[in-house]
């Protein structure tokens, strides 16, 4: 991917309690830094405050402009920014400012893999508790989903936590492969569904399909075929929030729908109950890409109504 390696949340803050900013100023959050990127290497991380895009304020007026610039490194190939950050080093903030030139970066989605520990006061017991932070159903990134999955298993976790608060959706086989791997290989099996992609009986270009977890994958550009890991949960806890949407929900009913416990904590998700088949045309030497909503989700139970999103 090319680009800064920033992925910003969708929200943006009020900013006036930092020196001379005003109640009409806003930063951007940053969500994630990937690793190996141009901000990686400025040495900015997860929560630090974008103050400023080329010398230029956040306020109601630029924000749309500075998003552009910030998400999209083709419109400009460097920016300098202003950012509040902390340092934990001598535990307090400071403002810094780093000129981001555009670069080539892996865009890893599995932004954050490990097993979480608690203290005996908390009545953990001897759980252990697996949490991983996942941005984006990219099936381009597929293997390292698979290898932080086999992570988890070797460590035997007895719990799983599902960070999708950022994560908008992507494919439906990156769906299907993570579900899979969070079940155990008893609920493979023709008989039960993960889920359906139910189309308008008057779409004769597509067919209806139905989809079933999986035992086996193909690493990225091999034919050969490898065991899934499993981690055989019974029960996941995911963190949501208004953006969740999509693949992300898939997997939320999708499990629900073979009756595994899916706890939900966080916002209502957003409700992206449908999905897309893309096509591509040429016209007067530009390629176009369609992208209309042809499809609608519903899991194995036949559950499909949650376009206001899952409470």
């Amino acid at each position: 991917v090319y680009g800064y390696g920033i992925e910003i949340s969708p929200y943006y803050v009020g900013v006036s309690s930092i020196e001379e900013y005003t109640k009409s100023d806003y930063g951007f959050v940053i969500e994630h830094v990937y690793p190996g990127s141009v901000a990686d290497e400025a040495g900015l991380s997860r929560g630090d405050l974008i103050l400023q895009i080329d010398n230029k304020k956040i306020t109601e007026s630029s924000i749309a402009t500075l998003w552009t610039k910030l998400v999209d490194a083709n419109s400009s190939n460097n920016i300098n920014i202003t950012a509040h950050i902390y340092d934990e080093e001598a535990k307090e903030y400071r403002i810094e400012e780093h000129k981001l030139t555009a670069s080539n970066y892996e865009s890893n989605p599995v932004a954050f893999c490990d097993v979480l520990t608690l203290d005996e006061k908390y009545g953990a017991g001897d759980k252990k508790i697996g949490y991983m932070v996942y941005l984006a159903f990219d099936h381009d990134y597929n293997d390292a989903m698979v290898d932080a999955i086999k992570e988890l298993s070797k460590q035997g976790i007895t719990d799983m936590i599902l960070d999708l608060r950022a994560n908008s959706g992507g494919h439906v086989t990156s769906s299907i492969m993570l579900a899979s791997m969070l079940l155990d290989e008893s609920y493979v099996g023709d008989d039960k569904v993960y889920a359906r992609l139910k189309h308008n009986p008057k779409n004769t270009v597509y067919d209806d399909e139905v989809f079933t977890l999986d035992k086996f994958y193909s690493p990225q550009g091999s034919s050969a075929q490898y065991d899934l890991p499993n981690l055989g949960i019974k029960k996941l806890w995911v963190i949501c929030s208004e953006f969740t949407a999509s693949a992300s929900e898939m997997l939320i009913v999708g499990l629900r729908g073979l009756d595994i416990e899916v706890e939900l904590i966080g916002n209502v998700t957003e409700g992206k109950n449908c999905g897309m088949e893309v096509t591509y045309k040429n016209f007067d030497g530009y390629k176009y890409e369609f992208a209309p909503i042809t499809f609608i989700n519903e899991n194995g139970q036949g559950f499909s109504d949650y376009g206001d999103g899952i409470i």
